[in-house]
Order: structure tokens, then sequence, then C-alpha cells
């Protein structure tokens, strides 16, 4: 596409918290100005086309990304500058602020239409590798966002996985897509986004294999989940799935159990992990890790209540 503009970058991340939240960032690497940035964004925009190549989407998505993560602030003056000149730094780091903050909110909005951006052929989506580049640097903004910022990109990314991603009737969704999706919403590690993936996928639904598989590969990646989420979960999915491992543990050639059977072992790989994540790896007698639904419907009995220990979290002393 004519009149691409791409930009190397290499900033820390300190760098740009301190950009973006008000603070003084190093002046070392190469930064990103405000309208080198927007340049990006607008080129980004038009390559959301259908005639644009999956390279122009890809360069730009990169690039944006670079620029929300690294853009040069006004340089601050010495401590014995003039104040004139400390008053007109004043003037424009407030202005860069405001702009900084419009930049990036525009860059997620357009990022996260990006994630679900189709272009379908003889049912297969030819976007597959845009749509995935998209949700993962949607995850990589953690670092950047407080905790408001990630509840309210979690939310969004929850909605695009409901109202798009579950609702597409032209294509298959690609595995890769879907699991950086979902990864996305663990690196935002926001709980509200934990409850969605406990209520809407621990059950036993064959057509929604993908998304369980997905969705259970993902929660392992949730950092110092609090007690109370971490047993709703084990208490969950002990609930649902006990059953189903029962079922397929069955010896018969009746074609429902060996429906059950198969999709057993197809999620039991991703189920079993999360259950032993969030119920903090427990062991049998023999000092063992538990590795089977119905040794966890036992030992949830023993820990059923969510007041207790292995749920209570650990006060730390001051």
């Amino acid at each position: 596409m004519p009149g691409r503009r791409l930009v190397s970058f290499s900033f820390s991340f300190l760098a740009v918290l301190a950009v973006c939240l008000g603070g003084v960032a190093p002046q070392t690497a190469e930064a990103v100005d405000l309208e080198a940035a927007r340049a990006d964004l607008e080129q980004l925009k038009k390559s959301t086309k259908p005639r644009a190549t999956n390279e122009d989407l890809l360069q730009y998505l990169d690039a944006v990304f670079s620029a929300y993560k690294d853009l040069d602030e006004p340089p601050k003056p010495a401590d014995d500058a003039s104040d004139e000149d400390k008053k007109n730094y004043k003037t424009a780091k407030s202005k860069f602020d405001k702009e900084c903050q419009k930049f990036r909110n525009d860059a997620r909005k357009l990022i996260l239409k990006i994630m679900t951006l189709y272009k379908v052929k003889s049912e297969t989506n030819i976007r597959d590798d845009v749509n995935t580049r998209a949700a993962k640097i949607l995850g990589e903004m953690a670092p950047l966002l407080d905790d408001k910022g990630r509840k309210d990109l979690s939310k969004k990314i929850m909605q695009a996985i409901e109202k798009k991603m579950t609702k597409v009737k032209t294509h298959d969704v690609n595995t890769e897509h879907l699991e950086a999706a979902f990864e996305a919403l663990a690196k935002l590690n926001h709980m509200s986004s934990l409850q969605w993936m406990t209520k809407n996928y621990t059950h036993s639904n064959e057509v929604q294999k993908d998304y369980l598989v997905a969705a259970h590969k993902a929660m392992v990646n949730y950092k110092n989940v609090p007690g109370k989420y971490r047993y709703e979960v084990v208490a969950e999915m002990v609930k649902t799935y006990t059953g189903v491992e029962l079922q397929a543990e069955q010896t018969s050639n009746d074609p429902k159990v060996q429906q059950k059977k198969r999709f057993w072992d197809e999620i039991k790989t991703y189920t079993i992990p999360a259950v032993q994540y969030f119920a903090g790896a427990p062991q049998d007698d023999q000092g063992q890790a538990l590795a089977e639904m119905k040794q966890f419907e036992k030992w949830l009995r023993k820990n059923k209540n969510p007041k207790k220990a292995p749920w209570v979290d650990q006060k730390i002393k001051k």
C-alpha cells in the first residue's frame, strides 16, 4: 500500500507508564511522536478495507501498538530553566497527556474491531493471522492499564466473543484465534472475566468444545486469584465434569457413551490442570497430584467451606 509509514521503536514499559500516567519517561531509544503515531493509526484504519492485504494489517498493527507503548512526551526543562520555560512545559505536557489518552483509546477501539475483522473466501477466513495478532496485542496491553481499564477492555473482549465469534456462520473460527482471545482475558487478569468463563464455559455442550478448550487452557494464566473465585471455579467444574468423566469411563459400545468419551478425552487435557491450579495442587495420601474428577469430588467434600482453608487468602502481616 503506497504511503506506508512504519517506525522502529524500543522503549521500556516503565517509560510508557510514566508517559501516559503523568510521570517523566527517560529519553532513551526512539520514542514515537504523536504525529507519527496518528499517521500509523490512520494507515491501520485504511488497512481494514477488504482490498488490503494481511501484511498491511499485521505491519500497522505492530506499528500502532509500538506507538501505543512508546509515545515521546515533551522534554522536561532543567531545574535551573526559566519560569517561562517551565510554564510552557506544563502547558505542553497537559496537552500531550490528553492527546496521548485519546490516541490510546482510539487504538484500542480499532484493534478490538480488527480482532473480529473477517474476510471469508470458500468458507475460510483469510484474516485468521490478523485476528490472532490483534487478540494477542489486546492481552499485551495489560501492564499499561489500571484496574478500570483492564475491566473495560475485558468486558469488550467478552462481548466480541459472545456477539461475534460465537455467532459466525460463514466459517469455523480458527483455534489459535479462539485461544488468543481467551488468553487476552487471562492476561488482563480481571476477576469479572474469570467469573464469566466459569459461568459460560463450564458445561458439556459438545458443540462448543473448542471454546471450552480455549477457556480452560487460558484459565491457568490468571494470577493472584482470591480464594472465593478459586472456589467457584473448582466447585463448578467438579459438579459439571465428574459425571462426564464417569460416563466416559464406561465400557460400552453405545454411540452416546462413545461420544461422551471422545468429548472428555479432548477437553480433560486442559480441564484437569485448571482444577488443579485453582484447588492449589492437592495431593492424595501417597503424595501424588489429584488427576481425576472423582478424586477432586472427594477432596472438595472435605474442603467445601469457602470460608476456610484452602480458600481463605492468607493475610499479609504489616
